[in-house]
């Protein structure tokens, strides 16, 4: 018997069509999405702002999109990330009824490596 609640794992590909409660877009940061190898490409942008589309209408009532400043780079230096044009692009965007279509938005700083994995795990085997 499976717990009414659960997290799913999805590519955007394979979540186009489905809907969750809560969707978690990760990486929202340019060079990772949109993908750096996709701005190269003649309409690569175009793609992966369609695939923005997709991944945010996902959700049914929250929507977080994640995004980092600072990442470990090579040889123990870091890199400065900037956030993806795309959320940049959402501010003062408005929807139908004349909204704002970011009901909220919050930025959290979190430099806590983590809490440590659980010692007994259990997984659901399932799609």
């Amino acid at each position: 018997e499976e717990p009414d609640e659960k997290v799913s794992l999805s590519s955007i590909h394979q979540a186009k069509g489905l809907e969750w409660s809560r969707v978690f877009v990760l990486c929202m940061n340019d060079g990772l999405f949109p993908m750096a190898t996709a701005l190269r490409e003649p309409g690569g942008e175009e793609e992966e702002r369609r695939l923005f589309y997709v991944a945010t209408t996902r959700a049914k009532d929250e929507l977080y999109l994640t995004y980092t400043e600072i990442r470990e780079g090579r040889r123990m230096r870091q890199d400065l990330l900037a956030v993806s044009r795309f959320i940049r692009e959402l501010q003062g965007v408005k929807n139908s009824q004349n909204q704002p279509l970011l009901d909220r938005v919050e930025v959290v700083f979190n430099t806590d490596p983590g809490l440590e994995a659980p010692k007994e795990t259990k997984a659901l085997e399932g799609d």
